[in-house]
């Protein structure tokens, strides 16, 4: 990693966050992250406070990735009882794209060499959800960065809880943000990661189910 730039390079206006080695770094000004470029690998992640983690190359250039918008995919419901439907209202989706998904599972197979055997056999290898996988191997503080990212309005996660997988391969987290507010944010097995997010009071009023506690069967 870089050396991290001193009070006399940064500047106010800095708003570029870089994720290495499954810890944040930043903010940073866009153009002293541009200057780095060949320091730092260039699909190392990065993201600002209204876009999701991705490449640092394609948030800075993203005209050098430019390629049809993914549409929105729908959510199958096969296998999902009437309290699990009530929990994929629709509020904001995000997409996380394919290609920031393809560069966290390499950075995640790195890093799970280094994992203690015990840790590593406490849970599976896969669970059919490929980003809820790449969730799984991030650190608590990391998982509630990323679920706080996926909710936007501008949430900070601070606590991140996972609440269960549905049948049908939907996994469903609840993030406490900085500013008080909480989420239940329920992830697709898609191949994009596609998120759908719920207030927990609207989920508590509509559904009678609590956020931070786990889904019943």
């Amino acid at each position: 990693m870089p050396d991290e730039p001193n009070s006399e390079t940064s500047s106010p206006k800095a708003d570029v966050f870089v994720s290495r080695n499954n810890q944040t770094h930043g903010p940073y000004p866009r153009d002293v992250v541009a200057n780095w470029i060949g320091k730092i690998n260039r699909f190392d992640l990065a993201c600002t406070d209204q876009t999701p983690w991705q490449p640092v190359e394609k948030l800075l250039w993203p005209e050098r990735f430019a390629q049809p918008r993914a549409t929105d995919i729908p959510v199958t419901t096969t296998g999902l009882t009437g309290k699990q439907l009530a929990l994929i209202i629709a509020v904001p989706v995000v997409v996380i794209g394919l290609l920031a998904v393809l560069v966290m599972l390499e950075e995640s197979q790195k890093s799970s060499v280094s994992r203690s055997t015990d840790r590593s056999s406490s849970r599976p290898a896969t669970t059919g959800n490929p980003a809820h996988d790449i969730l799984l191997t991030q650190s608590p503080s990391g998982q509630a960065t990323f679920l706080g990212k996926s909710v936007g309005e501008g949430c900070v996660g601070s606590y991140a809880y996972f609440m269960g997988m549905a049948k049908d391969k939907n996994v469903f987290w609840s993030v406490r943000c900085t500013n008080g507010k909480s989420y239940e944010v329920m992830i697709s097995p898609d191949v994009y990661g596609s998120t759908k997010v719920l207030e927990c009071d609207v989920l508590q009023l509509v559904t009678k189910t609590r956020c931070f506690e786990k889904l019943q069967e």
